[in-house]
C-alpha cells in the first residue's frame, strides 16, 4: 500500500535531501528549489490530470482501468528522473534493468513529500487516523444495541 503517513526523517529534512532506494542501492537526491518544485509538480499535475481523464473516460471498465494504472511506469520514471537535476541516479535503462516497479512508487512518492513538505505535514497532522498496515481494515460498526427486553413466560408454564 501506498503509505502517506509515514514522517520523513528529521535528518533529511534539515539536510534537504531525499533518499530513495532502487535495487537495494540508496539514492540520496538533493531537494529541489521553489522553482525547480514549482516545475516537478507542474510535469506531475500534467500527468495527474491526463491519468485522471483516461479514468473518467473508461467509466466502469475494470479492465481498462486496471490497463491504465499499469502502463503509469514511464510517467513515473519520467518524474523521478526529472526530479534528479545532479545526475545522482543511474540512467534510465539502468533503472529499467535493475528497479523493481515498487520501488520505483516508492522513490516519486519520496520525492513527491520531499517536494510538498506543507502538504506532507498536513497529511502527517491529519485527524484522519492512518490506515491499518497488517492488511485488514477495522469493522465499520458495530453489533447493534439489543432493543428487546427478557421474554416474559407464559402464564401456563
Amino acid at each position: 500500500m501506498l503509505d502517506l503517513f509515514t514522517t520523513r526523517p528529521a535528518g533529511d529534512i534539515l539536510s534537504r535531501s531525499v533518499r530513495i532506494t532502487l535495487d537495494g542501492v540508496e539514492y540520496v537526491l538533493p531537494v529541489l528549489r521553489i522553482a525547480g518544485n514549482r516545475r516537478w509538480k507542474a510535469q506531475l499535475d500534467a500527468a495527474t490530470v491526463g491519468l485522471v481523464d483516461s479514468l473518467e473516460g473508461s467509466g466502469d471498465d475494470v479492465g481498462a482501468i486496471l490497463a491504465l494504472l499499469a502502463s503509469q511506469t514511464d510517467t513515473l520514471l519520467d518524474l523521478l528522473i526529472s526530479y534528479d537535476t545532479t545526475g545522482v541516479l543511474p540512467s534510465r535503462e539502468a533503472i529499467e534493468e535493475t528497479a523493481y516497479e515498487d520501488e520505483l512508487l516508492l522513490a516519486v512518492r519520496g520525492v513527491w513529500r520531499a517536494a510538498n513538505p506543507l502538504v506532507a505535514i498536513g497529511i502527517e497532522e491529519s485527524p484522519i487516523p492512518a490506515p491499518p498496515t497488517n492488511g485488514s481494515l477495522p469493522p465499520t460498526s458495530t453489533s447493534p444495541t439489543p432493543t428487546a427486553g427478557r421474554r416474559k413466560k407464559s402464564k401456563s408454564s
